[in-house]
């Protein structure tokens, strides 16, 4: 009797603990947006890991054996965390998360936009010089080929 007591008790532990990692998951999904696609990929992944789980709990504590009252610990274990942590333990870390993230968006947009700022200007300056040394160059190339034209032309070599 004790072993199925224990078995029971471990099984809601599981069920608190899968549900806490999706809402983990969950949290993640709220900060940063997915497609439906890579949302459909964690879920699929996280199901397989959580059944992977689920069975090496099953098998260290009953030998393998799976037992109607287990499933139904970690049923129970799962809609328990959800209904009195869950749902606010989400949206405080939510909040927790994001905080920092608006106060600190703010100021790296406004240095984005000067590191921007700064990279025009740059390329301005380097297109101006090079225009500048550009036309200098066909000065310098004009005039000397000029000077060759003009010294064959009198004759002088």
């Amino acid at each position: 009797m004790n072993h199925e007591l224990l078995l029971f008790f471990c099984s809601i532990a599981t069920g608190v603990g899968l549900l806490f990692f999706y809402d983990w998951i969950r949290i993640v999904r709220s900060i940063i947006h997915h497609s439906p696609r890579v949302v459909s990929a964690v879920d699929l992944l996280y199901w397989i890991v959580a059944g992977i789980f689920i069975f090496a709990v099953m098998y260290c504590q009953n030998d393998g054996m799976i037992r109607s009252y287990a499933m139904f610990g970690i049923v129970l274990g799962m809609l328990f965390y959800h209904k009195i942590v869950g749902k606010k333990f989400v949206h405080l870390m939510v909040c927790v998360i994001k905080f920092p993230i608006k106060i600190l968006k703010k100021p790296v947009k406004r240095l984005i936009f000067v590191v921007e700022r700064c990279k025009i200007t740059l390329h301005r300056v380097c297109r101006r010089i090079r225009h500048s040394i550009g036309e200098r160059c066909r000065f310098i190339w004009k005039k000397g080929f000029m000077d060759i034209e003009k010294k064959k032309k009198h004759g002088k070599t």
